[in-house]
């Protein structure tokens, strides 16, 4: 462990002195006493058979239990230590199983623990030091593949982005009941936080890839997305800020992972949901008196919206119609933004594993195929929103919705 000795190594060394009966006290304190952005926990080296541990204490343990909750919020912070992360990938031991176990849990809050610590998996957060740390940042998000996290996932993302809908929908947050409000407003913001961490680990998989990340693995996940495309985009309207924000970047990530065929049908879609004109409407900035916006919007989405209306109406004739009926087409031929500067396309040359890249959107923006720049937006809903120097007649007989 080294001569460091601070009250994190402390309790996060008496974890590797307990087994399976009486490892309850030990990941209480541990829990309770670090602090998960702790910076000190990126230069403790735990013990890689914690693993193990974490296995035999969840096959004991209920996912319907709050010790679940505990054992994953502990998992979490043992995740941001070194030899543990780099032991995801360890020889005849399913590693993830305790983890992907608890992001079915029907108890919002101990999937929303476990879901977090997936998000750990995926998006590494040791400290690089030196080559080994290095190496074991590409071992997190290869695991999740390899021992079929995607399909766990998508089963997560079906109990939760259902049941966030159905709360959004609702518009009862809270009980009318004193005695029960605090309970009802508990179980809803555990069920949103669980929503916005699966789709937060989804946004990662498909916009984020890293070097240790295999195209055929990303195209496998949005295939299983595919069938849950309606909900997704129901998710855009949700009442949870931040649900809507993981929303975004997983349409996003849906469109540019698909060929030009299912990314057409997915627009489709939007189109037929009312998706398309609710994003635009958004996408002209709100005042602060208008309670239609104020209620389902956040001024820090907007740039993140434009980019997605960009991507809905990119290589769509039925939208493109449609916008040419409703906005200026001279607003529309302003200047426009370079998409490869906003989604990298940073799958490496050995992990196509036989895919061609100009097969999907994403990499036939990257390579300029298409359009190598979209609308810019932003610019457009900035002029739209603003006043114009002389009175001027937009519509005409030409123009019928």
């Amino acid at each position: 462990m080294g001569g460091n000795n601070s009250k994190e190594q402390k309790l996060c060394r008496a974890i590797e002195r307990v087994d399976w009966k009486n490892w309850k006290l030990p990941y209480e304190q541990m829990v309770q006493g670090v602090k998960i952005d702790s910076k000190e926990l990126c230069k403790i080296s735990t013990n890689k058979k914690l693993w193990l541990l974490l296995r035999d204490v969840s096959a004991e343990l209920s996912t319907d239990k709050d010790d679940y909750a505990l054992l994953m919020k502990g998992a979490i912070i043992l995740l941001r230590t070194k030899k543990f992360y780099s032991a995801i990938q360890t020889k005849n031991l399913r590693t993830l199983d305790p983890i992907f176990k608890g992001c079915l849990s029907k108890q919002a809050h101990v999937a929303a623990a476990a879901l977090e610590a997936l998000e750990n998996v995926v998006q590494y957060q040791v400290e690089a030091d030196g080559n080994r740390n290095r190496k074991a940042q590409k071992k997190g998000r290869s695991e999740f593949f390899k021992q079929g996290g995607s399909k766990t996932l998508i089963e997560s993302l079906k109990l939760y982005g259902k049941w966030a809908a159905e709360k959004s929908n609702s518009g009862q947050f809270e009980a009318k009941d004193e005695k029960k409000k605090n309970t009802v407003t508990s179980l809803t913001h555990s069920v949103f936080r669980a929503a916005e961490l699966c789709l937060k680990v989804v946004g990662l998989l498909l916009c984020e890839p890293k070097n240790s990340t295999s195209l055929k693995s990303v195209i496998e996940l949005r295939k299983l997305l595919q069938p849950h495309g309606p909900l997704i985009l129901s998710l855009l309207r949700n009442a949870s800020v931040e649900v809507r924000r993981q929303a975004i970047k997983v349409t996003c990530g849906m469109i540019l992972t698909s060929s030009n065929k299912e990314a057409q049908a997915f627009q489709g879609t939007a189109l037929t949901q009312g998706i398309v004109l609710w994003v635009l409407y958004l996408c002209v900035d709100p005042t602060d008196t208008n309670i239609k916006h104020t209620n389902f919007f956040d001024k820090n989405l907007l740039t993140d919206l434009r980019i997605l209306f960009g991507l809905l109406a990119d290589q769509n004739q039925s939208i493109s119609n449609l916008m040419r009926k409703i906005l200026p087409g001279s607003l529309i031929s302003q200047k426009t933004y370079d998409l490869r500067k906003i989604y990298k396309f940073d799958f490496p040359a050995k992990l196509l594993e036989g895919i061609s890249p100009q097969s999907i959107r994403w990499g036939r923006y990257d390579r300029g195929d298409l359009q190598q720049k979209a609308t810019d937006w932003d610019l457009v809903m900035r002029a739209l929103n603003g006043n114009a120097e002389t009175a001027r007649l937009i519509w005409n007989s030409k123009f019928k919705l």
